[in-house]
């Protein structure tokens, strides 16, 4: 279902039907079907999709549960929170800003069915408002197992560096570091800038 807020009497019509055609073509790409929606009224624009399916609850996977000899695999490079701060700044490049757009409009089902298919999965999540190693956190936690990440090896966007030493970091870094620090230890190798996106 559509769930859509919109500033009626600020912005163009022709915007939120740009929108609602671009959430079409996700749905008709995702293979799904879209049965309604909601819109209210508000200062901001915001768009999404709620989704309702059905699973077998012998195959449901939970953001828990990882195990010692894991592999952990992410899907897209991170810094996305990142470049949005700066495009609200207008400091991000062009080339950053299509490549942030063209991540964050990738749908997630080649991942999903490469993931099916592979089979033996412990536990998986989305990297959103918690951050990486927030979301990472959570894949441990209650367990005695640990992760060991080498930062060097986690894809990030080109040109982090420069946005974050400059400052432009969403707010919810600094929550998301506040909240897991203690649970993390960084090696002498591992930048502040990098740390900072992982939050």
């Amino acid at each position: 279902m559509n769930i859509v807020c919109f500033p009626i009497k600020t912005m163009n019509k022709s915007v939120l039907r740009e929108v609602l055609r671009g959430g079409l073509d996700k749905v008709r790409e995702a293979g799904v079907f879209l049965i309604g929606g909601h819109s209210v009224k508000d200062n901001e624009i915001k768009y999404g999709l709620s989704v309702t399916g059905v699973i077998h609850p012998d195959k449901v996977l939970f953001n828990r549960g990882a195990k010692a000899g894991d592999n952990l695999i992410l899907t897209k490079p991170l810094g996305t929170g990142i470049i949005s701060t700066a495009i609200k700044a207008q400091e991000a490049s062009s080339e950053m800003v299509t490549k942030a757009i063209s991540c964050m409009t990738r749908l997630n089902k080649k991942t999903s069915e490469m993931m099916i298919a592979a089979g033996d999965i412990h536990a998986c999540t989305d990297i959103t408002g918690f951050g990486f190693l927030g979301h990472a956190c959570e894949m441990i936690e209650g367990s005695d197992v640990g992760m060991n990440i080498n930062s060097a090896a986690v894809p990030i966007f080109t040109g982090l560096q420069e946005l974050v030493e400059t400052g432009f970091v969403p707010g919810g870094l600094y929550r998301n570091k506040n909240f897991r620090i203690s649970q993390i230890e960084t090696a002498d190798t591992c930048p502040a800038w990098i740390l900072d996106v992982f939050f």
